[in-house]
């Protein structure tokens, strides 16, 4: 006979009977167990008979021996698994993966769990082969809609959901996780690691939790000039069990990187070089012999604390014992290796609650990323406020004082614009024009592109103000959008359209005389649509295109494993790791990728790409690479139109100036270099791309700055030149009597023939003025 505890009262159960049936039919509900066939009728059944190793009762199969091997030696009947209940001492049975995903009604009687309560269950229990319920409900297929994969693996849709989703294939392929279990340090695919996935594709910081063994020492990360320390805790004196040893690093060091072991001793031995707090202040002197219930239980020795307090010690070794363990608000226990290591290992977050080396998020205050891991431009948060945040101040416009600039900028460069293409070049009292209607005609397509370039800045500016704080949460959206494609189309046809034209209004004012009407049209034409061509570039759906000029994707943040924004780098990275096998190199397109990553899941997961205008979010040609890459096609043929118009800029002035060309003194000769030399801006952002990226400098910082002031300098000087040289032409015209005027004309009539005139005078008389 023994004696057995049944939670309420003890009493006495011995093999009265060899079949034990005098433990069925059982009456008094604090003895009742659970509930089964016994010999065809259903009937209760005693609680020692549950989980006891006692010969089954139950018909078919051993339906109260179905019993979990908790930690502690506490073990449960699966039908008191999560249900709200603490069956052992340190709550595991209630932490379970399977607990994490329950049906959402309580419709379930377990026939072993809370007697005659309807309670939801673990999803996983759903179409087992198993009758968990007494009704069988959970065995029913028609009460449960189930998606079925490839390769065996079904997933059972919750009350509520109608499609087959969110579910990520364990690389093995016969389990599948949702997406709320990935990224949690728990493995949720087993033996398979999923959380390694992680690391990789949420760019994870290494966590090494353990301190390095050197001969029974614990080496805390020491090179050189190391000296060696005992560690105080626990505080007394344990019979049998030699303090640690600890190999300390000459000067004090950054815990803020630091996790498990490493944090916990150099923070309570005051070696870190800010105030990191001990979490072992608060801890007991010594664990007490009942310390930690239901763990350790196979190694436990009881022995002396200072030869007076009764405490235990664990066997971590044939000769060694030690008590390094963190006692939780909850009475569970942790080893040293697992405090600070941004786990919840304690389950009520105490063994992490005052570590400072951590982020916690927003909206789960239970999930933990490291302080590398914040403003990294991964998104580690579900909520994202680990980027998103006022210390991360990501923004479309870094700098509120960048978007004003940028809008007074764009708004006084259309003003002036305006102010050239809606001015009167002539007067009628003038017996010649400013300018030659050739060259009219191309400084007013000079000034449509100038125009378009302010248009830019103003329009980017209102979009700074429209998401300013959302910009972070719609960071993918708007780089992949195409409101930013719009921008970029906008600002790289009018940059483009302003230096091929300047370009040709040189060479028209300075060397053409009268060039036929139709050959100007087919040249103006060609010249205008190839800068259209060339904005339009990025956005033709042509996959040789894309694939050369899409650097990143923009995914959302539910599936964990890719959130934010990845590079080819990563994307390879990450699909290594799943797959393994495959081999993966640079030359993989990202139509292959693709595919990839859909197969890491049961349905394709959202994205778009990011398109070449949105590599930075600025939307401007991606003339400074934030990755290292080299510059794409898109970025070289802009530059090449560039040089080609800066060689003619170039040419044509050093001619003025040697005196090659008619009449060097002449006001719109000074006009013409006066709006050349505006054009230095461009040039000089387009040096300092070039330097950044050749990484002599980093100019990251003043990226949006120098876009803002540099790139439209000639939409703004142009404009100032042209309205310069106009008023000084028309102050000098005003001072001039009648008749002198006259004469100057009729002087003009009598010059040789051959005279080439430059944009002064009219074309169809050859006039020619001289203002100097």
């Amino acid at each position: 006979v023994s004696t057995q505890s049944t939670g309420d009262e003890n009493f006495r159960v011995g093999p009265y009977c060899r079949d034990f049936k005098e433990q069925t039919k059982c009456l008094h509900e604090s003895r009742v167990g659970g509930v089964c066939e016994v010999d065809g009728v259903e009937t209760t059944i005693s609680k020692v008979m549950v989980c006891g190793g006692h010969p089954s009762l139950c018909d078919g199969s051993s339906h109260e021996n179905n019993c979990v091997g908790m930690s502690g030696n506490c073990p449960v009947h699966k039908h008191r698994l999560c249900d709200g209940v603490h069956d052992c001492p340190d709550g595991s049975d209630e932490k379970r993966d399977e607990c994490l995903e329950m049906t959402t009604k309580q419709e379930c009687v377990r026939p072993f769990g809370k007697q005659g309560e309807s309670l939801s269950f673990p999803r996983a229990w759903i179409l087992d082969g198993e009758a968990d319920c007494l009704d069988g409900t959970d065995e029913q297929e028609g009460h449960w809609k189930v998606c079925r994969y490839e390769g065996g693996i079904s997933h059972v849709l919750n009350q509520g959901e109608t499609e087959c989703q969110d579910v990520f294939r364990c690389p093995q392929g016969d389990k599948i996780v949702h997406y709320s279990r990935l990224c949690d340090s728990v493995e949720s695919c087993g033996d398979e690691n999923e959380n390694d996935i992680c690391t990789v594709s949420r760019d994870f910081p290494e966590k090494q939790v353990r301190a390095k063994n050197v001969n029974g020492k614990k080496d805390l990360g020491c090179s050189t000039n190391c000296e060696e320390r005992t560690f105080t805790y626990p505080t007394m004196d344990i019979l049998g069990v030699s303090k640690t040893t600890l190999i300390m690093p000459p000067t004090k060091q950054n815990c803020s990187k630091m996790f498990g072991e490493q944090y916990l001793y150099l923070s309570c031995m005051n070696h870190c070089n800010d105030s990191t707090p001990c979490l072992l202040e608060d801890q007991p002197e010594v664990l007490k012999h009942d310390a930690c219930p239901g763990q350790f239980t196979d190694d436990r020795v009881y022995t002396l604390a200072n030869n007076d307090v009764l405490t235990f010690a664990v066997k971590e070794s044939e000769e060694s014992y030690h008590q390094e363990f963190f006692q939780c608000r909850n009475g569970r226990c942790v080893d040293f290796s697992q405090v600070c290591d941004l786990v919840d290992n304690c389950g009520d977050m105490s063994d992490e609650m005052n570590c400072t080396n951590h982020f916690q998020c927003k909206k789960d205050d239970t999930h933990l990323v490291g302080l590398s891991q914040k403003c990294d431009g991964f998104y580690d948060c579900l909520d994202l406020s680990d980027e998103c945040n006022d210390e991360c101040n990501k923004k479309l416009f870094t700098k509120s004082e960048h978007g004003l600039i940028s809008f007074f900028i764009g708004l006084l460069s259309m003003f002036l614009n305006l102010s050239v293409l809606f001015s009167p070049t002539c007067k009628k009292r003038l017996p010649t024009s400013f300018l030659s209607p050739t060259s009219t005609v191309l400084l007013k397509v000079v000034t449509v592109g100038n125009l378009l370039q302010g248009f830019y800045l103003v329009l980017i500016a209102v979009f700074d103000w429209v998401y300013r704080e959302r910009y972070c949460f719609d960071e993918g959206s708007w780089r992949s959008g195409r409101s930013c494609a719009v921008l970029g189309i906008i600002s790289t046809f009018g940059s483009l359209l302003s230096h091929s034209f300047f370009s040709l209004l040189l060479v028209s004012a300075l060397f053409i005389k009268s060039p036929p009407q139709t050959y100007l049209t087919t040249v103006a034409a060609v010249i205008v649509v190839i800068p259209l061509i060339i904005a339009l570039l990025p956005t033709f759906p042509l996959e040789s295109i894309q694939e050369s000029l899409v650097k990143e994707i923009a995914y959302n943040q539910s599936s964990k494993l890719f959130a934010g924004i990845m590079s080819k780098a990563g994307h390879l990275a990450t699909l290594q790791s799943y797959y393994h096998t495959k081999i993966l190199d640079s030359q993989t397109t990202w139509q292959e990728l693709g595919t990839l990553v859909d197969g890491m899941f049961t349905s394709a997961i959202p994205r778009s790409q990011i398109h070449h205008y949105g590599s930075t979010g600025m939307c401007l040609v991606n003339y400074i690479s934030m990755s290292g890459d080299a510059p794409d096609f898109m970025t070289l043929i802009v530059l090449g139109v560039y040089f080609l118009s800066w060689a003619a800029l170039l040419v044509l002035n050093m001619s003025s100036l040697r005196g090659v060309l008619v009449d060097t003194t002449s006001p719109c000769l000074s006009m013409l270099r006066c709006m050349s030399l505006s054009f230095l801006g461009t040039i000089a952002y387009i040096v300092l791309a070039l330097i950044h990226n050749s990484g002599a400098l980093d100019f990251t910082a003043h990226y949006q700055l120098f876009s803002i002031l540099l790139l439209p300098l000639p939409a703004l000087m142009v404009p100032i030149c042209y309205l310069i040289a106009l008023s000084r032409y028309r102050y000098e015209g005003d001072r001039k009597p009648e008749f002198e005027m006259e004469k100057l004309e009729n002087s003009q009539d009598n010059r040789d023939s051959n005279s080439v005139n430059v944009s002064l005078g009219d074309e169809s008389k050859g006039e020619y003025i001289n203002h100097g």
